[in-house]
């Protein structure tokens, strides 16, 4: 049985048709009964007040819009360079190759509880702000020179023989401690000129003095005994009269 397309069917009992029949209207509204059929098709949109249920699958060549929450007792699966996506903020989740899950714009991760991994792997700087507990041995790749210069301190390297170091005081240094030694003695020289005892490469100077020499009658005017740099002992006078020599006690 067929209406006219302009026609509105109001359903007051029942409307019955056997297999092959075809009821086609504008508009058709069921406000409490019961609307059923093997083929339901609507080239409009269809509004239902109540809910939807649907014995098998839902098929749709366009968006689902919901304005509450989606719930599914199964996987939630995404094709191509997708996944899940905040309209919102503009992060979220998706893969674009099989080994990685991506975070969308580049979003940073926060949780507040643990992250666990087979490993981490960090291409910046890695930062904690409590304490970092190893259940095994720490690999140390940075490599330094004992007695170079460093920053800040507190770093920790190693040494090309393996030897730990820790920059102490800008320099580079041993954790065992200092285990050879030496002095260094600067040019002998008088008058204005400076004396200066320099440590070799790789040594700390750890400390530095003069031995000065004069007549009689002299009161060592403009004697002076001081660090010109982290490795180099100065001393010199004004008189002409005095002698001095300078002297770096050198380590490593």
């Amino acid at each position: 049985r067929r209406w006219p397309e302009t026609a509105n069917i109001f359903q007051v009992h029942n409307i019955n048709g056997d297999a092959t029949s075809t009821f086609t209207a504008q508009y058709m509204s069921a406000t409490t009964g019961l609307w059923s059929g093997s083929y339901v098709n609507t080239n409009g949109s269809m509004l239902a007040g109540g809910n939807i249920n649907s014995n098998s699958s839902i098929a749709a060549a366009g968006d689902i819009t919901a304005g509450g929450a989606v719930f599914a007792n199964n996987w939630l699966r995404t094709y191509g360079a997708t996944g899940w996506y905040s309209q919102t903020y503009g992060g979220g989740w998706y893969m674009s190759d099989p080994s990685w899950v991506r975070s969308y714009g580049d979003k940073n991760v926060y949780t507040g509880g643990q992250m666990q991994a087979g490993s981490i792997q960090s291409n910046g700087a890695l930062t904690a702000a409590g304490r970092i507990t190893g259940q095994e041995f720490v690999q140390i790749n940075g490599v330094a020179n004992m007695g170079w210069g460093c920053s800040p301190n507190g770093l920790v390297a190693r040494a090309a023989d393996g030897t730990l170091l820790s920059c102490v005081s800008g320099t580079w240094q041993g954790g065992g401690g200092y285990t050879q030694f030496q002095i260094v003695q600067g040019p002998g020289t008088n008058g204005m000129n400076n004396s200066l005892a320099t440590c070799p490469a790789g040594w700390t100077m750890l400390s530095g003095g003069a031995r000065i020499a004069s007549n009689p009658y002299s009161f060592l005017p403009g004697y002076q005994s001081y660090p010109a740099s982290a490795t180099t002992w100065v001393a010199y006078t004004t008189d002409t009269k005095v002698w001095v020599v300078a002297y770096a006690f050198c380590a490593k």
